[in-house]
């Protein structure tokens, strides 16, 4: 888990960013999922769907707080963990959310031949990060505005 949460902070950090709520945002996501499988009756396919659409919001939120409102990134990331801390603990009231189904702890549990199936999603997610980043336009940019924003900015790169 550590690793697919690697890759995204490798981008904020390439930019010359921070982000302290990457954490809070994880144990957030995981118990919403849950939540929404256990309590809420939902196919696990939509509750991990729903839960990447929380995730992607909310670091679209730290990133234009940074990029939009000149906010220092270790001061936006650091409300929000604060903030989501406090949201993961209400929804699940510091109680473990058990009894997920079959298919879906498979994701988390299950092996391919002698493959952690984890293991497998992390090698897919560190090498689309690794095309991004160094194949792409897109992931050259990061490259460019991390190591001088202003240049970045002269040479036609949206830096926000």
């Amino acid at each position: 888990m550590l690793g697919i949460a690697a890759v995204g902070m490798t981008v904020v950090l390439l930019l010359g960013g921070i982000d302290l709520s990457i954490g809070s945002q994880v144990t957030l996501v995981n118990i919403v999922c849950a939540w929404l499988m256990v309590k809420g009756g939902w196919n696990p396919g939509a509750a991990v769907a729903a839960s990447l659409g929380m995730s992607t919001a909310i670091g679209f939120i730290n990133g234009w707080s940074v990029a939009n409102l000149r906010m220092p990134a270790i001061i936006v990331t650091l409300g929000t963990m604060t903030m989501l801390e406090g949201i993961a603990y209400i929804v699940c009231g510091g109680i473990p959310i058990f009894g997920f189904p079959r298919s879906f702890s498979f994701l988390g549990q299950g092996y391919l031949g002698p493959v952690p199936v984890p293991v497998i999603i992390m090698a897919a997610v560190l090498l689309a990060g690794s095309f991004l980043l160094n194949r792409t336009y897109f992931g050259r940019y990061f490259y460019a505005v991390g190591g001088n924003e202003e240049a970045s900015k002269l040479s036609g790169i949206n830096v926000k």
